[in-house]
């Protein structure tokens, strides 16, 4: 081989490395993009939670935080009341904090309430107090929430002919789904979200 040859061809295969190197460089955000990123597990509502058994100190800071909320009303409460919540977690306890009242949210442990379920009326909430428009398995589906293992917890306010209360599952540290209804008669599915 001549000494041109032999010059040329080391400077050949460097030349051919950097277009090899610089080949995946350009192509690391095509392959990027092609790779699925694993969602991160539901702390809230996984498969280690159960019904009865999920943990106050655990839960707590995970849903601690400011919602939005929509609650769409049936007879006397028609319309769609939106409004904010603030959960926090004190001294091993959770309040939510919510038009000027706080009010504390107790776990429900054992026989757990039913959700979209009207207790003025003793009946299921007919779909046009429905928050969200789609099962609450679906929901589960795409939170991977066991629905019937969600953390859920309960509320009440007053008393007798000005009291209200209501119950909500938590579905995840962003979704949240519940009934809270009045001695008024009425009654508001409420979806929280953030």
């Amino acid at each position: 081989m001549s000494s041109s040859l032999k010059r040329v061809f080391p400077l050949a295969r460097t030349l051919m490395r950097g277009v090899v190197v610089v080949g995946l460089f350009a192509s690391a955000p095509a392959l990027a993009q092609d790779d699925v990123v694993p969602p991160e597990p539901n702390m809230v509502c996984g498969p280690d939670v159960s019904a009865g058994q999920f943990k106050l100190d655990e839960i707590g800071p995970r849903i601690a935080g400011t919602w939005s909320a929509e609650a769409p009303g049936l007879g006397f409460t028609a319309g769609v009341h939106a409004f904010t919540a603030n959960i926090t977690f004190e001294r091993g306890r959770i309040y939510i904090l919510a038009n000027g009242t706080k009010i504390e949210l107790r776990p429900v442990y054992g026989t757990r309430k039913e959700l979209r379920y009207d207790p003025i009326r003793q009946q299921a909430l007919p779909e046009a107090a429905h928050a969200v428009k789609v099962s609450l398995e679906d929901i589960g589906l795409v939170t991977d929430c066991e629905i019937g293992l969600a953390p859920q917890f309960t509320w009440t306010y007053g008393i007798g002919a000005r009291s209200s209360g209501g119950v909500y599952s938590f579905l995840d540290s962003h979704t949240a789904i519940g009934t809270m209804w009045n001695s008024a008669q009425g009654a508001r599915e409420v979806y929280l979200s953030r």
